[in-house]
């Protein structure tokens, strides 16, 4: 089972994301991470998978983009605030089961402030994050 755990908000932060799970599988091996494009074949329970590899990981990566916090629904609802949100429940369950989660701030993110996510999704790494540095990306590739 993956022992890093990658949660993103589609919206805000897939195209990123791949370029972070690239990096990762150069450095620990694509067989220790966990992403949901990457790893979920098609007919499997998705939130049945998703609460497996959680139960197994070590620890999680929680990217966290410009929009991570202030994305909305159809209604004009935040979606963090829905109790079947994908990135809340994945963070809540990490938290639950004292995994550590990373929170990586990317493009112009800023740290969400304590009372910001919802009950169940708070953070408790306050200042801690990281910013990552990738390299542009090569056209001709």
């Amino acid at each position: 089972m993956p022992s890093i755990f990658i949660s993103y908000r589609i919206s805000d932060s897939a195209d990123i994301t791949g370029r972070i799970y690239e990096r990762l599988a150069g450095h620990f091996g694509q067989e220790t991470l966990f992403r949901d494009v990457q790893s979920i074949l098609l007919g499997i329970d998705f939130q049945d998978y998703i609460n497996s590899t959680l139960q197994d990981c070590q620890v999680m990566v929680a990217v966290v983009g410009s929009q991570w916090l202030t994305a909305v629904d159809a209604d004009g609802d935040r979606r963090l605030d829905r109790p079947d949100a994908w990135v809340r429940l994945e963070i809540a369950t990490a938290l639950n089961r004292d995994i550590p989660v990373i929170p990586l701030l990317v493009g112009n993110a800023w740290l969400p402030k304590a009372e910001d996510p919802p009950d169940g999704a708070k953070h408790r790494y306050r200042d801690r994050h990281l910013r990552p540095h990738l390299p542009e990306p090569d056209p001709t590739r």
